[in-house]
């Protein structure tokens, strides 16, 4: 069979998928993504709501960033697997598993950080490397001080039993952006003013009403934040989480790299996750490329508030769950970068 890669607009870059060799798994998964944002596109969207253009630009700001979040925590999940004996990782488990969703947390964290500053224009090569160590660390600090009694507010999600703790991490991943941020240790330059497409004033979905900052953005306040902690893992485990972590140079190291790679993959546009995958030292698999970029593809092109993300996030999660040629390492991953996508997006949007 030929398996034909179809995209949306944006996602011409896609058919570079052609320049490697696509294993029957992940010419699957082509199918799969690719007929299930063709079925999303056909959709209605979810909620009624009055867009502005502020409200309408900082939600597609927000959007923009989440996708360096998503490529941060996918690279932090991969290089804490890769220092998984140094870990204590080998035997698996609840605690492996939390572990591996945190570090790859702080590297998302700081990733989305590092994509709304303007960084990659203000200082040189070396001053690049010296912020982001130096964020990284104070987004690990952030994570010392959080305890398992930490209230945490999250976007409850559909994912199966065994991975609903995912949905306290992604809203954890909101808690570490906030209170670095509150700190001096944020990068010390300008807002990166991602471009938002121009509308037409005689399109019908235009948006309309005044321009503003206090302007509503789409969906937010219909959409229903739960709160929770990290009490679901034992005090024993998380605190062993911590350990891990803040003693593993090995994935310090990664994380900064990381860290750094998100930078460069930054212009004028904002973040290029083309371009992050292509430099990164950070290998994931075919199975999480595909899925990443069809995910990011549907939320560039089709979603237009908080309750269009949450459902293309489900139907995602559902999809994934269902397939037997994703691995179960690999739904872990991808799991974790749908939650932490929609907490993001969350999180930006209100915060631009």
């Amino acid at each position: 069979m030929i398996v034909t890669i179809a995209c949306l607009s944006s996602c011409s870059d896609f058919d570079k998928t052609n320049e490697f060799v696509l294993s029957d798994t992940s010419q699957k998964s082509v199918e799969t993504f690719s007929a299930l944002n063709d079925s999303l596109m056909s959709l209605p969207h979810q909620g009624n709501y009055v867009m502005t253009r502020w409200g309408w630009g900082n939600f597609k700001r927000g959007i923009a960033l989440a996708g360096a979040d998503f490529a941060g925590a996918c690279g932090g999940v991969v290089a804490a697997k890769g220092a998984a004996a140094a870990f204590g990782l080998a035997t698996g488990g609840t605690g492996a598993l939390i572990t591996l969703g945190v570090a790859g947390l702080l590297c998302g964290a700081s990733a989305s950080i590092l994509a709304e500053s303007d960084l990659p224009q203000a200082v040189s090569a070396n001053d690049v490397a010296t912020e982001c160590a130096v964020l990284y660390q104070t987004t690990s600090s952030v994570f010392e001080e959080t305890s398992t009694s930490t209230s945490i507010n999250y976007i409850e999600l559909e994912f199966p039993a065994e991975y609903e703790y995912l949905n306290v991490l992604g809203g954890m991943h909101n808690y570490f952006v906030e209170q670095v941020k509150s700190t001096s240790a944020t990068p010390s330059v300008n807002s990166l003013d991602i471009p938002v497409s121009p509308v037409d004033p005689g399109d019908p979905d235009t948006p309309e009403g005044p321009v503003g900052p206090n302007d509503p953005i789409p969906g937010a306040t219909t959409v229903a934040v739960s709160q929770g902690t990290m009490e679901m893992v034992s005090a024993e485990e998380y605190e062993q989480c911590k350990e891990s972590i803040r003693l593993n140079e090995t994935y310090t190291e990664s994380a900064n790299q990381i860290l750094v790679d998100v930078v460069n993959s930054c212009d004028e546009n904002g973040f290029d996750s083309n371009k992050f995958w292509e430099s990164c030292s950070v290998d994931i698999s075919a199975n999480e490329e595909v899925v990443q970029r069809y995910y990011s593809d549907i939320l560039s092109e089709y979603v237009e508030s908080m309750e269009d993300v949450i459902m293309v996030a489900n139907e995602y999660i559902r999809t994934i769950d269902s397939m037997t040629t994703i691995t179960a390492d690999e739904k872990e991953n991808l799991f974790l970068m749908i939650a932490v996508s929609v907490n993001s997006i969350y999180y930006w949007s209100n915060h631009l």
